[in-house]
């Protein structure tokens, strides 16, 4: 039992929140009613039988859509890409199950097409019936895309780390090339700034209409809140290209990567001087993947 619930306890990439990805499984959703016809769809007349298959395709997508774009507004710490696991993963999915499955009667029996009535016990029949054409392909995709991605990402931070190995010593003489060269940061208020030499910038959080900026002091990481957006700092330091985005709220200076650590969500980056680690997005994961590999040796 507990392998079970480690297993559910590992990361997995939140969901794609995509139109493509809605549009895909409404068709998916179409193609199994014209092939099984569920839902009594057998005893439509011909002539409607398609232009309500059409209807249960669109109740898909629009049960998607809230499913995909409502929680991470409502509760975006629990939906945020840090916290998401293979369990979560799988209840989201049942929780589509049963919210598809309330759409499908809904629209059945408003539009007179399969159902009479609204009660539990026509319910739970559609709930079985969408539970029996869903449920095993998400937890067979979940489990096979889950481990894909966690072979995929340590493959591929294996490689990136043994190019980082063969730069490590080197650390020293970048620091005496760059310890000269400031990082100026500045937020809304008139003392509200920081001077940072470049070897000891580590990464930048952003926290709202804040950003925490993370740096080695005394060889110690040590961080400072400033009042700015991050798209404001990340324009600011544009001039110093060791400094990059690696995810929708972190810029990290890629000259300190230490270790690359892999999992299925993706990507985490150890610097140092530091025991955090910072997440790479898989909108970023080629552009921080080639810098790595462009370091100096």
């Amino acid at each position: 039992m507990r392998t079970v619930f480690q297993y559910l306890s590992q990361p997995y990439p939140p969901p794609e929140r995509g139109w493509k990805i809605i549009i895909a499984a409404s068709l998916l959703v179409f193609f199994i009613l014209v092939v099984f016809q569920p839902f009594g769809i057998e005893t439509i007349d011909e002539g409607k039988k398609m232009w309500a298959l059409a209807g249960y395709a669109v109740v898909t997508a629009l049960v998607m859509g809230i499913q995909y774009y409502l929680p991470p507004l409502l509760f975006p710490r629990f939906c945020s890409e840090r916290r998401w696991t293979v369990g979560r993963h799988i209840v989201s999915n049942l929780v589509m199950l049963v919210l598809i499955a309330g759409g499908n009667i809904f629209y059945g029996y408003i539009f007179n097409i399969t159902w009479q009535s609204l009660n539990i016990e026509v319910f739970l029949s559609a709930l079985l019936i969408t539970a029996a054409v869903g449920i095993f392909p998400i937890a067979l995709t979940t489990i096979l895309q889950q481990n894909r991605l966690l072979s995929v990402s340590l493959r591929e931070a294996g490689q990136m780390n043994a190019s980082l190995e063969a730069r490590r010593n080197s650390y020293n003489r970048q620091e005496e090339r760059t310890d000269e060269q400031l990082i100026v940061l500045s937020g809304a208020g008139r003392y509200d700034s920081l001077e940072i030499p470049a070897s000891r910038f580590l990464y930048i959080e952003a926290c709202g209409n804040y950003v925490k900026v993370y740096y080695l002091k005394n060889n110690i990481a040590t961080q400072k809140m400033l009042r700015a957006t991050i798209k404001q700092v990340e324009s600011r330091l544009a001039s110093h290209p060791f400094i990059i985005k690696c995810h929708r709220a972190f810029l990290v200076n890629i000259e300190t990567v230490q270790q690359m650590n892999g999992n299925s969500q993706g990507y985490r980056l150890r610097l140092k001087g530091s025991e955090d680690e910072v997440p790479v997005s898989r909108a970023y994961t080629s552009a921080v993947k080639t810098r790595i590999g462009q370091l100096p040796a």
